[in-house]
């Protein structure tokens, strides 16, 4: 996949839509908002879930948990963490933006760990971007491609998407949601059926742009190409 990261910002620089002070609106959106309070569960890494994931709901093994992990991996563990700059190096990764990053952690086959929160969409949403940045704990040889993806819902119908924008640290990915703008809804991500890896989570939101076709991508690239050479020769014969 080609790295796009300036195509993608002329597309939807102004495009992003701010939630925060709608009533019922979705909260918490980039996990910036976390309190790190400890939990006496989780082998003494866990944070009160509600603290961390301030609006989120979490379900581990198909069971609502109260708990999430902070700043570890856990082998033979299906869990909902957040990490921050603080993480060990061994897992690899700082968080993808800001401060704190979310993630999910299957080990478990035929298992799951999930977030989900309820809330308006906005009435000029077209669609919902997000971060992901995917990891193994073992390193796993049995790892799929699939295994490292999330699967991402809107009110229980699993919903598509397509990569943006791929960084060295993570992917950027968007999924059409425009049937449901306006509308109370629940969105949600889910690793499952996954063994050995976790998937970092950060940077969603909401935004007016329409999802591109992947050959509409590919046009807006080149032109910025295009663009990018016609300024170098232009700066190259002030010389």
């Amino acid at each position: 996949m080609q790295k796009r990261s300036f195509a993608v910002g002329v597309l939807v620089a102004t495009a992003m839509i701010p939630v925060a002070c709608l009533a019922g609106a979705f909260q918490d959106l980039d996990f910036e908002q976390a309190q790190l309070v400890p939990s006496t569960e989780g082998y003494g890494w866990g944070v009160v879930l509600t603290n961390a994931f301030p609006s989120w709901q979490a379900t581990v093994n198909g069971s609502p948990t109260d708990f999430a992990i902070h700043n570890v991996v856990i082998l033979d563990y299906n869990t909902v963490g957040i990490y921050d700059a603080n993480a060990p190096g061994y897992m690899g990764h700082s968080p993808t933006f800001g401060r704190y990053s979310a993630y999910l952690e299957s080990e478990y086959p035929l298992a799951d760990a999930e977030l989900a929160q309820t809330g308006l969409i906005p009435s000029t949403a077209k669609s919902i971007w997000f971060a992901t940045t995917p990891f193994s704990l073992e390193p796993n040889p049995q790892a799929q491609p699939s295994d490292l993806l999330l699967k991402f819902e809107v009110n229980g119908q699993t919903i598509p998407y397509v990569a943006m924008d791929e960084e060295a640290g993570y992917t950027m990915w968007a999924a059409d949601i425009s049937a449901f703008k306006g509308t109370t809804s629940e969105i949600r991500f889910a690793l499952q059926d996954a063994v050995g890896v976790a998937v970092g989570l950060d940077d969603i939101a909401f935004s007016s742009q329409v999802v591109p076709e992947p050959g509409t991508l590919a046009l807006v690239a080149v032109s910025v190409s295009l663009l990018g050479f016609a300024l170098r020769r232009a700066r190259g014969g002030k010389r």
